[in-house]
């Protein structure tokens, strides 16, 4: 078993040792595939080997791990082994695993409902109709998906049905409709339908009972109870938003949930938009008023995702798309949806960060990793840097003073010169030798390296990776 497997699974020095075979705490189940795939690098032209396989930590817990490596060849090109690195990846699929769970909950909620459900795409075909749909419509599961309306129901398009799907994919408005229907068996069927927009193309939601009444209402909220349980089942809330010539501006129409996602009462926005914009994060600000002028200049699709800074749940990632449509009056009307994307954002940012992370690793020395924010002075030390400095895990916070306060007094002063230099653009990579005292209490000649990956909206470094070399070794020989 190699030491740092051993070490992020949580075994120490004489463990790993002992139990020296990566084949003893791999999940038995991914033996196979890990031994086949490797066998398959080794054999093929590949230069770069990535997988990702489950190993049983010390612990009993499942930890899964992604390596990646390049390929080790002698002077004929002849394959003698890997280089590369472990990175654990647990989170990752946790995060992955709960997004499915998530998912699998609102297809099995769509497949209860009491409720006809479809999703038909722009060219009219039928992308996803639950139990209910596939009840009313006669024919038997999954024998609709990917055909057209007109082609199941050569009649539709002289119905007044037809025309209300239609007019809902061009003008992008949301329709309620009552209609009868004859099925190919000779049956009559009378249904209610909420016809909205969505980003594939339209989703309708369906009900035999009448809701004239309810339709009629809509405004009280004592009629509003059925109408918003089916808008619930639709990620995110419809909205049309009305920029006049003058400036002026106003939301002539949101769904329920749209005050649920910005957290805000339920007050009349068909005058002014004030209070919507007052939560945009201010860095977004600008931005966003770019991609609308965007849209009004081309009568473009508007499509952007910025932070909004709420009351109760803080800052929150919000994706808009929504499609302009000029009108009469020389005023521009978007009709389109707004949801919540914070999860899906983190996870993306999270896996777009570990791949950053371990990149720069692998690019550099393949040894002790660190990770700083420069924002809160946030450092995130990877286990091989903790062991490098007789170190477990555990035993070393997230904190800068970490390595700062270990570095050697003599060395210390230049190393924070060489910092500087680097955070102020003076060099192109940060680079610096220098002594770090160990647990043991001796102390270790480091090779330090780094460079800025991130930066704000106004180019000050906010983030910085790096790599810890240990040259200790290199130095006792040119001494001796």
């Amino acid at each position: 078993m190699h030491p740092k497997l051993g070490y992020i699974l949580g075994y120490n020095k004489e463990e790993i040792q002992k139990n020296n075979s990566w084949r003893n705490i791999i999940n038995q189940n991914d033996l196979k595939f890990a031994i086949d795939n490797f066998k398959h690098f080794q054999n093929s032209s590949l230069e770069t080997y990535e997988q990702i396989v489950r190993y049983t930590h010390k612990n009993g817990s499942i930890v899964h791990l992604l390596t990646k490596g390049l390929r080790l060849k002698d002077d004929n090109g002849k394959f003698i082994g890997v280089i590369g690195i472990l990175n654990n990846v647990t989170e990752i699929k946790k995060l992955e695993a709960e997004i499915k769970k998530k998912d699998d909950f609102w297809r099995e909620t769509l497949e209860k409902m009491d409720f006809g459900f479809q999703i038909i795409d722009n060219e009219f075909k039928y992308i996803y109709l639950n139990k209910k749909t596939e009840e009313f419509s006669k024919y038997p599961p999954g024998s609709l998906i990917g055909k057209k309306m007109t082609e199941i129901y050569p009649n539709i398009e002289t119905t007044d049905h037809f025309h209300a799907i239609k007019k809902v994919i061009e003008k992008k408005e949301i329709e309620i409709t009552t209609n009868e229907f004859n099925f190919p068996n000779g049956e009559i069927g009378r249904f209610n339908n909420i016809i909205q927009p969505i980003e594939q193309g339209i989703a309708i939601l369906t009900h035999e009972v009448p809701l004239k009444i309810i339709m009629k209402n809509i405004e009280l909220k004592e009629k509003k109870d059925q109408l918003y349980k089916l808008l619930q089942q639709v990620p995110g809330a419809l909205y049309q938003y009305r920029l006049y010539p003058d400036g002026k501006d106003c939301y002539p129409y949101v769904s329920e949930k749209f005050w649920e996602i910005l957290e805000l009462q339920p007050y009349n926005i068909k005058e002014s938009s004030t209070n919507i914009f007052k939560d945009i994060h201010p860095d977004d600000l600008e931005r966003i008023n770019a991609s609308i002028q965007n849209s009004i200049n081309n009568l473009s699709v508007f499509d952007i995702k910025y932070r909004v800074v709420l009351p109760t749940k803080g800052e929150r990632w919000i994706q808009a798309i929504s499609q302009p449509e000029k009108m009469e009056d020389g005023s521009i009307l978007w009709s389109g949806y707004i949801k919540d994307i914070t999860e899906n954002h983190q996870a993306e940012q999270e896996l777009e960060n570990s791949i950053l992370r371990w990149k720069f690793a692998l690019e550099g020395a393949n040894d002790g990793v660190w990770d700083w924010n420069l924002i809160t002075n946030e450092v995130y030390f990877s286990p091989q840097w903790k062991a490098m400095f007789g170190f477990k895990d555990h035993e070393i916070t997230g904190s800068l003073t970490e390595w700062s306060t270990r570095v050697h007094p003599d060395d210390l002063k230049t190393c924070l010169e060489d910092v500087n230099n680097h955070l102020e653009s003076k060099t192109e990579i940060y680079s610096n030798i220098h002594r770090v005292l160990c647990k043991d209490g001796t102390y270790k000649w480091i090779l330090d390296r780094g460079k800025v990956i991130e930066k704000n909206e106004k180019g000050k470094p906010i983030r910085m990776v790096g790599t810890h070399t240990d040259l200790t070794e290199r130095k006792k020989l040119k001494t001796s």
